[in-house]
């Protein structure tokens, strides 16, 4: 226990940067560990980088439906009296 409580503050610091820079490092090298175990262990072959064009044989009959967002007004600069709610 003696080992942690450090006579001088740089020692401190000095511990506590060393000490982000191994879970930094551990942290990284295991999401990269992880990526290249999924990416050793795919069994479909990545698809083809030309993709074949093909004509629309019917145009679909369902209704397309656009987002549109609405314009923001100005805030207001006067407001009513709050309201009394009740919660039954």
């Amino acid at each position: 226990m003696n080992t942690f409580l450090f006579a001088h503050a740089t020692q401190g610091v000095l511990f506590i940067l060393l000490l982000f820079a191994v879970c930094f490092i551990g942290v990284h090298l295991a999401r990269l560990v992880a990526f290249g175990w999924e990416y050793h262990n795919q069994t479909e072959p990545p698809p083809e980088q030309t993709p074949e064009k093909k004509a629309p044989e019917k145009p679909s009959q369902e209704q397309v439906y656009y987002i549109v967002e609405r314009k923001r007004r100005k805030p207001k600069t006067s407001y009513s009296e709050p309201k009394e709610i009740r919660f039954q």
